[in-house]
């Protein structure tokens, strides 16, 4: 079972890590938009058709950070800092670091909103951030021995199958 787990916690953090990577390529410009006799000014892309907007970027770090957290909830980094490696700084700072990350999803919500600059990268992207981060809280938990398996399968799977 525990190789199952680690096995899916892995699938988690290449996922991130594969979202990580295709986000630094750009999009293809649409041939309607590349029009050779037209000012240089309409050639600028919309909004919709950006990819570094700030909320993408802010979406792509709380991917990219996913490993952080997994880090810093599995690993016995305390024990580096001459701590107790089952420490309450351990929780502290994992629950630390997972407020953030949750408190990011309504900023770039907001600032795609806000600015107009809602795109479909963001549409795809943002729901699967939160994806990606609550599956490797969960599967970081079973790791634990803190949540039993089923939960989290329920979770997952209702995750899974409404997107």
């Amino acid at each position: 079972m525990k190789k199952i787990l680690a096995l899916l916690l892995a699938a988690v953090l290449v996922l991130g890590m594969a979202a990580c990577a295709a986000s630094t390529e750009a999009p293809a410009a649409s041939d309607a938009s590349a029009s050779t006799d037209a000012p240089a000014s309409t050639n600028a892309p919309a909004a919709s058709e950006r990819l570094w907007t700030p909320a993408n970027v802010v979406t792509l770090v709380r991917i990219c950070l996913v490993p952080v957290f997994v880090l810093a909830i599995i690993s016995p980094w305390p024990a580096y800092f001459g701590l107790d490696a089952s420490s309450a700084v351990k929780s502290w700072v994992a629950a630390l670091i997972f407020i953030v990350h949750a408190a990011t999803d309504g900023l770039d919500g907001y600032l795609a909103r806000s600015r107009g600059e809602v795109t479909d990268f963001g549409k795809f992207m943002d729901p699967l951030a939160d994806k990606i981060l609550v599956a490797a809280a969960l599967l970081s938990l079973i790791e634990l021995g803190v949540l039993p398996s089923w939960p989290a399968l329920i979770i997952l799977t209702r995750e899974f199958i409404v997107s």
